[in-house]
């Protein structure tokens, strides 16, 4: 799918979260997207979690986490629960309790010690 084709599903399906492979289809069109998502206030506020097995910087406009790969499963939930809160959680009760876009990159990209 092209970028404009993903903004308009993004308009229209309106996601609590984007989980986005920042190589696929290539690396230009995940900073193209980027880019114009942030830049379309409909969608902009849509937090995006990145993953990639490029080497990037630990922080990237428009994410609120980085993920390299491989990655654990378990923490890519963990990520997302800290960023949408946990299964059944009402939209509501997320608006309440926690800010549209947390600040998780820097515990998503350091790797655990184990």
């Amino acid at each position: 799918m092209d970028v404009p084709g993903a903004l308009g599903k993004l308009r229209s399906l309106r996601p609590d979260l984007i989980l986005l492979d920042y190589g696929i289809p290539s690396p230009g069109e995940g900073e193209n997207f980027l880019r114009a998502k942030a830049a379309d206030s409909e969608v902009a506020a849509i937090p995006v979690i990145l993953m990639s097995g490029y080497v990037l910087p630990s922080e990237i406009d428009g994410t609120v986490a980085i993920i390299p790969k491989p990655f654990d499963v378990e923490r890519l939930l963990a990520v997302i629960e800290e960023v949408v809160g946990p299964p059944g959680e009402t939209e509501h009760e997320r608006r309440v309790t926690r800010p549209r876009a947390p600040s998780v990159t820097r515990s998503a990209t350091t790797s655990d010690p184990e």
